[in-house]
């Protein structure tokens, strides 16, 4: 897979306006100052690996149908990203693509999932609903770890984990090691 910079310092690049940077149907990344909202194109097939990596600006992410592959660390570490609509033909989220996006809420994974990839959602510490769909076949090692917020009082941090409960689905063929490493707040 391509990297989000791969492009960068070409002729190509420098001649592209400010917005989207996608080539034949793969989104390489934005050139610019990213908004809060982003709303990626119809027609995008593919996202570049790191593609929004450490963005701290973005908040809402709007991925169309079509796109059938979250690629590694495509979100990772953005920060203050709360919400991400997902295409409804999605079959893959694959190693790291939301790790470490503290401020993620919720995430509505469509019916057509197939597998979660190492690591995917590892430290989303705001995650606090979490439905698995019917049809998911493999859940990958960390998957879901460290989904729990660290806080402070006075000099005394804590832990508190929003996520309580999961239900795995039948269709799941595969789980791998740690999938819910540090989760100790989950009861069913």
């Amino acid at each position: 897979s391509l990297g989000a910079d791969v492009l960068e310092d070409t002729a190509w690049f420098d001649a592209q306006p400010d917005g989207v940077l996608v080539a034949d149907g793969c989104l390489f990344g934005y050139k610019g100052e990213i908004p809060e909202k982003l709303f990626i194109p119809d027609g995008v097939k593919h996202i570049a690996t790191s593609a929004f990596f450490k963005e701290e600006t973005l908040n809402e992410v709007y991925i169309p149908d079509g796109v059938k592959f979250i690629g590694s660390l495509i979100f990772s570490s953005c920060r203050s990203l709360t919400y991400v609509r997902l295409p409804a033909d999605l079959t893959e989220i694959s190693t790291n693509a939301f790790s470490s996006c503290v401020g993620l809420t919720r995430i509505e994974l469509p019916s057509s999932l197939k597998v979660i990839g190492d690591s995917a959602f590892k430290s989303c510490s705001s995650l606090a609903d979490l439905n698995l769909p019917d049809g998911l076949e493999e859940i990958s090692s960390f998957a879901f770890s460290g989904i729990l917020k660290q806080q402070r009082t006075g000099n005394k941090k804590y832990t508190e984990q929003n996520m309580t409960e999961v239900k795995i689905p039948q269709s799941v063929k595969k789980v791998g090691a740690g999938v819910f490493e540090g989760c100790r707040s989950l009861t069913d």
